[in-house]
């Protein structure tokens, strides 16, 4: 009964180190001053570790105009950031947004993170990294082709490299396939973005790479809108939902998984609210209250909007969503921003969360970026005023606004590929203790337009020590540690193994394998090298999400079957244990 009297402990915890956020103006951390749109991000641009800031500015020619793109690069904690100058993108002269979209990511794996933006027509700009802060090679693609809005990347046809997809508000969403070098090309793909029913396929507006079946392959969600268009059931404004089938294949099933929806969303996130190990949503809308669905455990959802007593309270125009743990509890919640306006939705830990507003003062927040802007251990905000529902804010330049913190702990994830993409994007990352299971899936470029930070954020509350840690790679590897330490970044490269300072015990733990995974009655249970378990009382314990042991069964052999036929849908913890002592943990899932 481990899981279980950790859990009630846990929750103990959590309910004195839940405090209300605050944050402080950073302002001394900018270098200078910039009045962004509203795509703007957060990520290690530079290699070291530290999360940095992509910022733009544009700068009025006469008869045109250009966006200067920099880099603002952190440094010792608490110190003013050095900025450079990436590049610059020509602006059609619309008065549109100046960027709709900005991904990021190592398309050329030279260790350097590269960028990608557009806007009004003026095509896709691809800015590489030659290995220097100042020093990037630009490439453009679809030039007068496309109308961008978000952008995101993904290894889309599984070959190790990260392509870009791009949201295309007037016509079917494109894709551009990494061919090597940072060279993309525009290639067939066999995920082809189509509204269900016929449609000139136009507004695309927030796009989302997430795995929302737990398959282990990553799964798109596009939040749609055609303005000008009212009618709720025209597919121009139905978000969509393509599932991977992990061949190469996308199959479209938002309707028959209930995320088919046809108010005039922008930006939509998926997180893992309840811990327990699947994907929640939340979608922004701009004609009806924003919604929250909850996942089944098989990628169904069902709305739960009014139960988390949100319903109607969310009221502002949202322009950018997501999901983070803001005072490190251990669970996530949900910052919105647009026309002016912000809502921090701060997760109770029982199904329901609290509102805090006017966290920023007098600033009229319309767009951010996340991540650890002085590296403490808690997520930052780079918050921006101008924008779509933001212009006539050109007069409020940007700000860093620090999360003030508290006592909890946490832990930070951050990956580098080998198989797989080198950033790792499309990772799923677990963290096991007395919370059950917390999960993240490593992303680049969301929401509506931003980019977050790649390095993967958990909050941790009081406890100081993971019971496990699991990474699932994109091409299938998996990497597991043991009994590590809270408040550090793990820096880990794919198929390395036990990280340093694990004890003897730990380094040595088994693993084993459920197949299949989701279950349907029986499964086959693996251990990969028994020979140095020969003689032990060898058991497998199931828990469900709450810490309850549910099943258990004496294994024979390195191949043992467990019938788990009665078991409810949903999320399983499993120990492999040899006389009383756990070896290894893995989560199973039940259909």
């Amino acid at each position: 009964m481990k899981y279980l009297s950790l859990l009630c402990l846990f929750l103990i915890s959590l309910t004195l180190q839940s405090q209300n956020p605050s944050f402080s103006d950073g302002f001394v951390l900018l270098p200078s001053g910039k009045t962004s749109d509203h795509a703007v991000g957060v990520a290690d641009m530079t290699g070291d570790g530290l999360d940095d800031i992509i910022r733009m500015q544009s700068v009025d020619l006469g008869p045109n105009t250009i966006q200067n793109i920099y880099v603002a690069v952190q440094g010792n904690a608490g110190e003013t950031f050095t900025e450079y100058l990436v590049g610059a993108m020509d602006v059609a002269g619309t008065g549109s947004a100046d960027s709709w979209g900005l991904s990021i990511g190592d398309y050329d794996q030279n260790g350097r993170n590269d960028l990608s933006t557009g806007g009004f027509y003026n095509g896709v700009y691809v800015f590489m990294s030659n290995g220097d802060n100042s020093d990037y090679t630009e490439l453009n693609y679809l030039d007068d082709e496309i109308y961008v809005q978000s952008m995101s990347n993904l290894d889309i046809d599984n070959d190790g490299l990260l392509d870009i997809f791009i949201c295309d508000d007037v016509d079917v969403s494109q894709i551009l396939t990494n061919m090597g070098g940072g060279n993309f090309e525009e290639l067939p793909s066999g995920l082809v973005p189509e509204t269900d029913q016929p449609s000139d396929d136009s507004g695309n507006y927030g796009s989302c790479f997430m795995d929302v079946d737990n398959n282990g392959f990553c799964d798109l969600y596009i939040a749609k809108c055609r303005q000008g268009v009212s009618n709720y059931d025209d597919p121009r404004r139905i978000n969509l939902l393509f599932m991977n089938n992990g061949d190469g294949t996308w199959t479209s099933e938002g309707a028959e998984r209930g995320v088919a929806i046809g108010w005039q969303s922008w930006s939509a996130d998926f997180g893992d609210y309840d811990n327990d190990g699947d994907l929640d949503l939340f979608v922004g809308n701009h004609d009806a209250f924003s919604q929250l669905l909850e996942n089944d455990g098989t990628g169904y959802f069902e709305e739960v909007t009014e139960d988390a007593e949100i319903d109607g309270l969310i009221d502002h125009l949202v322009i950018q969503s997501t999901w983070a743990d803001f005072n490190n509890d251990g669970l996530i919640d949900i910052i919105t921003m647009g026309n002016g306006d912000h809502k921090l939705v701060m997760n109770d830990g029982d199904g329901t969360f609290t509102i805090f507003d006017n966290l920023m003062g007098n600033f009229p927040t319309n767009s951010y970026a996340l991540g650890d802007l002085n590296n403490d251990g808690f997520i930052d905000l780079y918050v921006t005023a101008n924008g779509y529902g933001g212009w006539g804010n050109e007069s409020w330049e940007d700000r860093v606004y620090l999360n003030d913190g508290n006592d909890n702990h946490y832990i930070k994830v951050l990956l580098e590929g080998v198989d797989s993409n080198i950033n790792g994007v499309g990772a799923r990352v677990e963290i096991y203790g007395p919370w059950g299971v917390q999960i993240r899936d490593v992303k680049a470029g969301e929401s509506y337009g931003i980019n977050n930070t790649f390095t993967q954020h958990f909050g941790l509350g009081a406890e100081t020590m993971i019971d496990q840690v699991t990474i699932h790679w994109p091409s299938g590897t998996e990497d597991n540690f043991y009994n590590v330490e809270a408040d550090q970044t793990l820096q880990i490269t794919e198929g390395s193994g036990p990280i340093t300072g694990l004890s003897e015990e730990s380094a040595n733990a088994f693993s084993f394998s459920v197949t299949p995974n989701p279950v349907v009655n029986t499964a086959l249970i693996q251990i990969e090298d028994l020979s140095s378990l020969i003689g032990k009382d060898l058991v497998l314990e199931v828990f469900d999400i709450s810490g309850k042991q549910v099943a258990m069964q004496r294994l024979v052999g390195n191949i043992s079957v467990i019938d788990l036929g009665l078991l409810t849908s949903g999320t399983y913890i499993m120990n492999l244990v040899a006389d009383g002592s756990i070896l290894s943990t893995s989560q199973m899932v039940k259909e």
